[in-house]
């Protein structure tokens, strides 16, 4: 029997931190891969019972009011339910409206009920425009909520009013869940294209569609666990061509190569199955919760993948062993020009891979620094209050959707009481995205490049300390609509956007409107700016931008209001025009006695600061910085590691010369001139693709990267002593 024991080296640890990282990442990539599936599911949610979809493409802007009006009719009476799906801002969301009563549409996940059919019941039923299953635009507005998969993307639904909304078109697909005759499908279709003057076909046939790249995440974990496998493959290289003399002196004791490999393996085989099993049952019950037995499966199968990648990439280290014989493995003899050759190869594709980093990681960096600065954006107003609820009171549920009714004229004359006191403001905004203008048939002239409208009160101008003039805002309480234009547009852009800008503003408006004095003449006024400083825009969407230099400024006043403009102020949420600068406000502008003038009094109206409305998003949003940060930070710290298993590489094939160049007295400089050229002069190339791929975040990952390898090599190769140098890898 042998006797021998193999000795635990110090520097294994960096093997283990190497298998620890790498088994984080499978388990990671897992879970990513559970939440595209559970994705996947709610994308085909209810798809069992319906084979009927009718596609709504560019239709006509004054059409669009009636088309999805005839849809709701047609739902009603015919007792199916209108189904939209689509990604949006880190959300998967759904558009209901209709009966369900005979539809199963209870959702299930794993044997799981995750909704009912009563909560869909609630969310059809509710009162609430703004009510969602799943934490949509505030826990405040949540029936229920929905399980979110870890690393994917909420789900939320919403009523079809509020999701055609918050996608600012009715264009896609509607699916007739419940419907099940052609005669009434079809029948169905020739009304729409009655309504809309359109062809059938367009309406039965697909004309694109919205899609979501859900690979981003899984394209860092996924790369992260090829440089790590490289990283561990280079370190067992190392640790096993260290081991050569060891090997000679066990073959000659009577130990066979494969029996030394095998017992060189064994600590790092036992930590991977230790560490993963430990790793899977914390996981599991911490990401899993009410999905324990479900999350313990799929980790086990990533555990015992990596485990098989482990074995593989060891014997892959292995191979140059394997092929030496024995006796060169006794008089210590192997060819360094292979060695040599593999330290070159292994550098240029660390040095490649960190360039390939600097130029991937700019989009999404760019993107987690717009939703930071997003969340400190509506940081600085989330104390500000807005309408949480109403109700219809005495005018009925239906007068909220009637510009000609009382509680219209009743919110006018409210506003206008209220519209010059202290702290009480009128804000809201829209943002002309490059998809919204696609739709060229939405008006007659349209702007050519994305716009933000930001519609606002003339004090809250003055709070943010933007100049109106005294003649501007005397035509805009005379009842013009008046319009600050940056003066990057040209005459002819002016000239156009005068045209855009009326049909914008105007679009819907009937005589039987409560009347204003902009209402029956529409008079526009354009005023020329010069952009000066940041302003931020109340966009509440993560794909718009949060501020801008040059927004069109649009004044409103009580005499220059439309009934989008009176309707906002009754909308509950953010999308609430009315805002107040605090609690203390609301509690002196809304009185009992100012309710009762104006006969809002039984409309019960109820406000509530805007953080209770930003939490899904802020949620979302440091979900997405918090994950990002982790992965790159998982990548430095595995090219840190890399860059000192080479370190180790390189002394250990030239640990004799350099205890030879060290007793003589040589610089650092002298004993490693050769490969402090080499980093310089590929760094320096580094640099020159990072400048001319433009990559912002590529120019500081380059220099960390030169200064980080500068160290280590200092650290690691700076030995003053020959015995400390053999020691390293001998361990103690």
């Amino acid at each position: 029997m042998m006797h021998t024991k193999l000795h635990l080296k110090r520097t294994h640890f960096i093997g283990y931190a190497l298998i620890l990282i790498q088994t984080i990442l499978l388990l990671f990539v897992t879970t990513t891969f559970l939440a595209i599936r559970y994705e996947n599911q709610w994308k085909d949610y209810l798809n069992n019972q319906t084979s009927y979809n009718i596609y709504l493409n560019n239709i006509q802007n004054d059409k669009r009011d009636e088309v999805i009006s005839y849809l709701k009719s047609e739902a009603d009476s015919k007792k199916f339910l209108l189904l939209r799906k689509q990604y949006l801002n880190n959300k998967f969301i759904l558009g209901v409206y209709g009966d369900i009563s005979s539809i199963n549409t209870d959702f299930y996940y794993d044997h799981q009920q995750l909704i009912s059919k009563n909560n869909l019941s609630q969310l059809l039923h509710s009162s609430n425009i703004h009510a969602t299953l799943g934490l949509g635009n505030g826990s405040i507005n949540q029936i229920a909520p929905i399980y979110k998969a870890p690393l994917g993307d909420q789900i939320v639904i919403f009523q079809l009013d509020e999701y055609n909304h918050l996608t600012k078109s009715i264009r896609g697909q509607y699916q007739l869940v419940g419907l099940s005759s052609d005669k009434e499908y079809n029948s169905l279709v020739n009304s729409i294209a009655k309504i809309t003057g359109q062809p059938k076909n367009n309406f039965i046939e697909i004309h694109g569609g919205e899609s979501q790249d859900n690979t981003l995440l899984s394209s860092f974990l996924i790369f992260g666990i090829l440089i790590t496998s490289l990283g561990i493959f280079a370190f067992l290289f190392i640790d096993l061509l260290s081991s050569l003399k060891e090997f000679g002196t066990l073959i000659l004791l009577g130990w066979s190569k494969k029996t030394i490999l095998f017992n060189k393996f064994i600590p790092f085989l036992g930590f991977s199955i230790g560490l993963g099993i430990s790793l899977d049952l914390i996981l599991s019950f911490y990401l899993g919760k009410q999905f324990f037995i479900y999350f313990v499966y799929y980790l086990t199968l990533a555990i015992i993948l990596g485990i098989i990648l482990l074995i593989i990439i060891y014997l892959t280290a292995a191979l140059l062993i394997i092929s030496l014989k024995n006796i060169s493995l006794i008089k210590n003899r192997y060819p360094k020009s292979v060695l040599y050759t593999f330290i070159m190869l292994f550098y240029i594709i660390i040095s490649s891979i960190l360039v390939i980093v600097g130029t991937y990681i700019d989009g999404p960096t760019e993107s987690i620094i717009a939703n930071a600065q997003q969340a400190a954006q509506w940081q600085k107003v989330e104390n500000m209050e807005v309408l949480k609820k109403s109700s219809p009171g005495s005018d009925g549920i239906r007068s909220i959707s009637d510009p000609s009714s009382d509680i219209y004229k009743d919110t006018l004359n409210f506003y206008k009481d209220i519209a010059n006191k202290q702290g009480v403001y009128l804000i809201s905004s829209f943002y002309g995205s490059e998809d919204w203008l696609s739709n060229r048939s939405l008006y007659k002239r349209m702007p050519t490049k994305p716009f933000t409208i930001l519609t606002t009160s003339p004090n809250y101008l003055q709070k943010i300390n933007f100049h109106i003039s005294s003649s501007a805002l005397r035509q805009a309480k005379q009842g013009k609509r008046v319009f600050y234009i940056p003066d990057t547009y040209s005459s002819k852009q002016q000239i156009n956007l005068r045209i855009f800008l009326k049909d914008f503003v105007t679009d819907g408006i009937t005589k039987s409107d409560i009347q204003t004095t902009f209402s029956k003449h529409k008079q526009l006024i354009l005023i020329p700016y010069h952009p000066k400083k940041e302003i931020f825009l109340w966009n509440n969407d993560s794909t718009e931008p949060t501020h801008s230099r040059n927004p069109i400024i649009d004044i409103v006043t009580p005499a220059n209001m439309t009934y989008v403009d009176i309707g906002n102020i009754q909308g509950p949420g953010l999308d609430s025009n009315l805002k107040f600068e605090s609690k203390k406000i609301v509690h002196k502008i809304i009185t009992p006695k100012r309710l009762i003038k104006y006969h809002l009094d039984d409309n019960k109206l109820e406000y509530t600061t805007i953080s209770n409305y930003i939490d899904g998003e802020q949620k979302s949003l440091w979900q997405t910085i918090t994950m990002f940060s982790i992965v790159l930070l998982f990548l430095v710290i595995i090219l840190s590691l890399l860059i000192i298993v080479l370190a180790m590489f390189y002394r250990n094939i030239n640990q004799e010369k350099i205890a030879v160049k060290k007793f003589l007295g040589f610089t650092f400089w002298q004993i490693y001139n050769v490969p402090l050229l080499i980093i310089s002069v590929v760094a320096f190339v580094e640099l020159i693709v990072i400048l001319i791929v433009r990559s912002k975040i590529g120019i500081p990952l380059v220099l960390l990267n030169f200064l980080v390898q500068l160290t280590v090599f200092y650290i690691y190769l700076s030995r003053t002593q020959f015995s400390k140098i053999i020691e390293l890898f001998k361990g103690e």
